[in-house]
């Protein structure tokens, strides 16, 4: 997983608003699967529920080639995966396990799934399957001589129907997003059930094979407990977009009010040597051409990007950093973890205008630290 990788910018807009024009199933055209992933995800920025807290799991936290992965960490909650109602009807023999397959590993028994996670240019590394039986028929070199055969399985997936199930604790859950890899057109697919009602659906009349298509959920995307992937034949699933309900707060201090030396005593970090790049260090790791000039905002003080002119991605910095400082301070509307990866997105995408004013209302909404705060103590 990304660990805490909220590729969703939270603004103050209606999700159905948002997502109500795409068909449940299909999105973009597939011709560039993995880059559309991101286009979808960065340049786009979705725009969800003010109250919804979101982050995409991708299973990169498990080591490729295990099975039956658990617990898997979703936005500070545990949520379990198995496999059930197995129908073996192609003599797969499979095994009935979650497999975690690595894509960046290549496989001539699997090779299917990592051109999918690796089409567009980009990897997406680790994604969850239905383990095969299939083994590697090398002995296994028993000490005692009992060289018959050996149990290690080849990295498969199988090609049966079976449903892989989540179970989370009870909570308002909504799945944005997923990424379906290696579905072709031949009348199998992977459906999607939350809580046990239809939700999304793979789109059978493309072929998706050796790549992936991004399945937007907009029918009974929320749910309590369950998801439910409904395979029916081989593929695997990736980037799950999930996120979460939660109360936000209704605190935020101006850029103007932290640049000022008297309240430098409720900064959480020290306002004399901190780097805007040392409290984004994601943002500042990706590729703009913005960070790579003489006037590289990472490289400024913390302070000196509350201060500095201009709109742009200056008038991002502004709020962003005072966005970060409000979040260790004040009941604030973003958790720090949020602002960080909003802040990346912007950066990454080159779209700072949508982050700068949501972070700008939230900072906006009316501070509660005193006017005289004093200098900095660690």
């Amino acid at each position: 997983m990304k660990a805490h990788r909220f590729w969703v910018v939270l603004l103050a807009a209606g999700l159905s608003a948002c997502i109500s024009d795409n068909p449940a199933g299909v999105t973009h055209d597939g011709s560039n699967p993995v880059g559309e992933l991101r286009a979808y995800q960065l340049d786009n920025l979705l725009v969800a529920d003010p109250e919804l807290q979101c982050e995409v799991v991708d299973f990169n936290e498990f080591a490729g080639g295990s099975l039956n992965p658990a617990p898997i960490n979703v936005l500070g909650e545990v949520a379990t995966v198995e496999i059930t109602g197995w129908v073996d009807s192609v003599s797969d023999c499979g095994t009935g396990d979650v497999l975690v397959f690595d894509t960046g590993v290549p496989s001539s028994v699997d090779n299917d799934l990592v051109l999918a996670g690796n089409s567009g240019g980009l990897t997406l590394g680790n994604v969850l399957t239905h383990q095969s039986c299939e083994t590697d028929g090398v002995p296994n070199n028993d000490p005692n001589g009992n060289d018959a055969g050996d149990n290690t399985f080849i990295p498969n997936d199988a090609d049966v129907m079976d449903t892989m199930k989540f179970t989370f604790p009870a909570a308002d859950w909504t799945i944005m997003s997923f990424a379906a890899l290696d579905q072709e057109d031949d009348g199998e697919g992977i459906a999607l059930e939350t809580d046990g009602n239809p939700a999304a659906m793979t789109n059978g009349a493309v072929n998706f094979a050796d790549s992936v298509e991004i399945v937007i959920v907009n029918v009974n995307s929320s749910f309590s407990t369950t998801l439910d992937f409904l395979f029916d034949g081989s593929g695997a699933i990736d980037d799950l977009e999930i996120c979460k309900m939660i109360e936000r707060g209704g605190e935020g201090c101006t850029p103007g009010y932290w640049k000022q030396s008297q309240h430098f005593g409720s900064w959480s970090v020290n306002p004399y040597t901190t780097t805007f790049g040392d409290v984004f260090p994601a943002a500042c790791a990706v590729d703009n051409p913005e960070l790579k000039s003489g006037d590289n905002v990472c490289d400024v003080l913390l302070l000196e990007a509350l201060a500095a002119k201009g709109g742009g991605i200056n008038a991002l910095a502004r709020h962003a950093s005072a966005a970060w400082l409000n979040t260790a301070s004040v009941d604030y509307y973003y958790l720090q973890a949020e602002v960080e990866t909003m802040v990346a997105a912007a950066f990454e995408s080159g779209i700072y205008s949508l982050t700068k004013d949501a972070l700008a209302d939230a900072n906006e909404a009316g501070c509660p630290l005193a006017r005289d705060e004093g200098d900095w103590t660690p």
